[in-house]
């Protein structure tokens, strides 16, 4: 279950860059060479350079295969947290992806600035977003992982930025691997200074039996050696029992993940359950 911010989580004995907070030892990784002029410090005392300092907070180009990903999760240490990442509220029970969305958008361009409505009205157009009174087909609410993708898409190209970065944790290759793989996608996206979409259960850390157990949440940091997830949550004014949201909520990281893996969200009129390890970096 979600749990109460732990001050002590975040470093105060160094200034940091705007906009991202973050100490990592001297023995983690190297940073990846798509991260621009992110650096890891040699000193704990030095944070490390803004990720986004000479581009405002636009998206890296960091990129990673699976293995990739895998191998950086097992050597991942430190925290990074995304201080600025704004919080969003989704306007209904359904909206919870456009909200995320805008959440991403709005961090990375503060100049192109969306609304939720907007993208609600967006994502109806582009048939992909279901409200409560236009149910989709079996009676689908919301935007599934697709439909989510679609979304991005058609702001990039009404942008001319690049299409979103979106794909799921493989998960055929068992637990453990798949748990490295999504530690290794956190840190390499999260230095890049990317905030990361992803889809869990309705009450995070408790995956159900309901066929769409699913909302969709926006990660903005985490401390590797402690196991503490950041995250901003849109539903913030909405009263549902058991749910807590908010900006800079705080989860244990197996938590998150049982609810990162596990949800049952679908693709309308396909098979499976692709929101389990589902993820998005809006451009």
């Amino acid at each position: 279950m979600p749990i109460e911010p732990d001050q002590s989580l975040f470093v105060t004995h160094a200034k940091l860059p705007e906009g991202i907070e973050g100490i990592t030892p001297a023995d983690s990784l190297a940073v990846p060479a798509e991260a621009g002029n992110a650096k890891l410090p040699g000193d704990p005392s030095e944070a490390f350079a803004d990720p986004q300092a000479n581009a405002g907070n636009s998206i890296s180009t960091a990129t990673g295969s699976e293995a990739d990903y895998e191998s950086r999760g097992r050597q991942a240490k430190g925290q990074v947290n995304l201080i600025d990442v704004p919080s969003v509220n989704q306007q209904d029970y359904t909206s919870c992806g456009e909200a995320a969305f805008v959440m991403g958008w709005n961090y990375h361009h503060p100049d192109w600035v969306l609304d939720v409505g907007s993208v609600e009205a967006t994502g109806l157009q582009l048939g992909v977003y279901f409200s409560a009174l236009l149910p989709g087909a079996h009676n689908y609410l919301g935007t599934s992982p697709s439909g989510m993708e679609a979304v991005g898409d058609y702001y990039s190209d009404e942008y001319g930025l690049p299409e979103p970065t979106a794909g799921n944790i493989d998960l055929e290759k068992g637990e453990a691997y798949a748990r490295l793989e999504a530690r290794g996608l956190l840190f390499d996206q999260l230095l890049a200074g990317n905030p990361v979409i992803i889809e869990v259960t309705d009450i995070l850390g408790s995956p159900s039996k309901t066929v769409n157990d699913s909302h969709y949440v926006i990660v903005t940091g985490m401390n590797f050696d402690t196991g503490r997830v950041t995250y901003n949550d849109p539903y913030i004014d909405l009263s549902m029992a058991g749910k807590v949201s908010g900006d800079s909520r705080l989860a244990e990281w197996s938590d998150l993940w049982a609810s990162w893996s596990n949800n049952r969200d679908i693709n309308p009129g396909e098979g499976g359950h692709p929101g389990r390890g589902w993820y998005m970096i809006v451009p």
